[in-house]
């Protein structure tokens, strides 16, 4: 496939092949987002033609949407291979920068050298003065010419000295550079893990018996993730509902071998969904104690997952999300969404 890549457009630029990754990312999200639409239009109409239109229409969409998840992945493998190439790259520059500062170090003794012998020249010149009084002025005009080339070779030094600070300086830049470029693909490779485990559970405990449902973004990383949550709940006592049904169109995966499979989500990072009239805005003004006791458990999963998740980023956890019941309050769901 990646030889057959090398035709897409905007290959060669890192920038490029960056921002059309993320084009067909998002075009991704917005067809199962219309998959999603077209569903629920085929299911809310009482005409069969034109039910099944938009049932077919909706498989377009999925159709469309997982070619562009197909097309997206060479652009992410080129993404991580044109990082690659920048480091090496950077610390080919900071090689050369070391190279030029021991240069300049080298010059820096060369020009110290010089001045010794400048100034061994004009403490002989002196001499001769002192003992050839006729040829006084000749001496002193070789003693001034010495001192003046002694000068120089000293500005020379001090020169050569700046040039190897301004080389090293140079170097320490690259070096930074390199380790910056370093982290972000180190934690772009890394797939996400719970840490501090026990802490995570512990905070979570104190709501045990609370019950939630799940869903995942459909790729390996995060149905991994997801087994490391839902362990983490099932630790602390809650109770993992399976969803009495997933709408047609939507990809079901499985997660859990002796379970039924749960819902594809398109979100990324983690969220998580209560059903509930009330808008998000007046949940966040209210007092914690006088909130129902699944909103109390919503906001304590999203602090404990907000510092137990690696490598750390902030956008790993994203904001509590309401959605109207239907027909009456249940579970509370997490969302495992894609990888930041």
């Amino acid at each position: 496939m990646m030889h057959f890549a090398i035709y897409l457009p905007d290959w060669n630029s890192l920038d490029s092949v960056r921002r059309s990754h993320n084009n067909l990312e998002g075009a991704a999200l917005v067809f199962f987002a219309l998959l999603v639409g077209f569903d629920a239009l085929a299911h809310l109409s009482s005409d069969k033609p034109r039910e099944r239109l938009f049932e077919k229409i909706g498989l377009c969409c999925f159709a469309i949407a997982v070619l562009a998840e197909i097309v997206a992945y060479p652009y992410g493998q080129r993404n991580d291979a044109l990082s690659e190439q920048i480091i090496g790259s950077l610390d080919a520059k900071a090689q050369s920068a070391l190279g030029k500062s021991d240069a300049a170090e080298g010059k820096a003794k060369d020009a110290g050298a010089k001045a010794d012998e400048a100034e061994t020249k004009s403490a002989g010149a002196l001499a001769r003065a002192q003992a050839a009084e006729r040829s006084l002025a000749t001496a002193e005009s070789d003693a001034a010419k010495a001192q003046a080339a002694s000068s120089n070779a000293l500005n020379t030094a001090a020169e050569a000295k700046q040039t190897a600070h301004d080389a090293r300086t140079e170097a320490d830049s690259f070096e930074a550079s390199i380790a910056a470029a370093t982290v972000e693909l180190n934690r772009l490779k890394t797939p996400r893990s719970l840490v501090n485990v026990p802490e995570v559970i512990s905070k979570l405990q104190a709501f045990k018996g609370t019950e939630y449902e799940l869903c995942v973004f459909q790729d390996d990383e995060s149905i991994e993730f997801t087994k490391m949550v839902d362990a983490a709940l099932q630790g602390a006592e809650w109770k993992r509902k399976t969803a009495e049904r997933v709408s047609l169109g939507i990809p079901a995966i499985r997660v859990f071998p002796n379970d039924l499979p749960i819902a594809a989500c398109l979100e990324t990072g983690v969220q998580v969904h209560i059903r509930t009239n009330e808008p998000l805005a007046v949940l966040q003004a209210r007092p914690a104690k006088d909130q129902s006791p699944t909103t109390q458990a919503a906001w304590a999963l999203l602090s404990a997952l907000a510092s137990g998740i690696a490598p750390p980023n902030k956008n790993n956890v994203g904001k509590m999300i309401t959605l109207d019941p239907e027909p009456r309050e249940g579970p509370l769901m997490v969302s495992v969404g894609k990888k930041p």
